[in-house]
């Protein structure tokens, strides 16, 4: 075969590659909603507390992006979120966010309460992760951090991996 072929064929190769890439982040994404503040079946439970607090700060339309971590705790392939924290604020635009990563335990009440997550708002309505959020989310992850949330268009959206382990 010629170089011209080959390298053509290795051009393709690498294309199918990464788009087979995009795909599966795409896929391995799992959306939740609440269906009910108090109980829900295999989804995200947000405490009368927690949705309180996220309300507070998210019902007033604000005009930048503002970031909080999730406090609870993973019971049954159930993410349970007991309370909020509002993450520390670098910079905030109505685009991005810059903060300072929510930590794997916080003290609440005299208390470790392990951090399951971040959720964040897009005040220009785009409900959906930015390539920043899933690079946020990949690091999350790797601190323990299973669930990243949105809140958009009046709504909490969560997003997990499709395949959830409890060990």
């Amino acid at each position: 075969m010629n170089k011209s072929i080959l390298k053509k064929m290795f051009i393709a190769l690498i294309l199918v590659g990464t788009l087979a890439i995009i795909l599966n982040i795409y896929l391995i994404l799992n959306n939740y909603t609440i269906r009910n503040v108090i109980k829900s079946n295999n989804e995200v439970v947000l405490s009368e507390l927690a949705h309180k607090q996220l309300d507070d700060i998210y019902k007033i339309n604000p005009s930048l992006e503002i970031p909080v971590c999730l406090l609870g705790k993973l019971e049954d392939n159930n993410f349970h979120i007991s309370s909020i924290k509002e993450a520390e604020i670098i910079e905030s635009t109505k685009h991005n966010v810059t903060y300072v990563s929510c930590e794997s335990y916080l003290i609440e009440n005299g208390q470790h309460v392990k951090v399951i997550g971040s959720l964040h708002n897009h005040p220009n309505n785009k409900c959906y992760l930015s390539t920043q959020d899933m690079k946020t989310y990949a690091w999350s992850i790797v601190r323990g951090q299973g669930l990243i949330g949105l809140y958009c268009n009046n709504k909490y959206m969560f997003y997990t991996l499709a395949e959830l382990e409890v060990k």
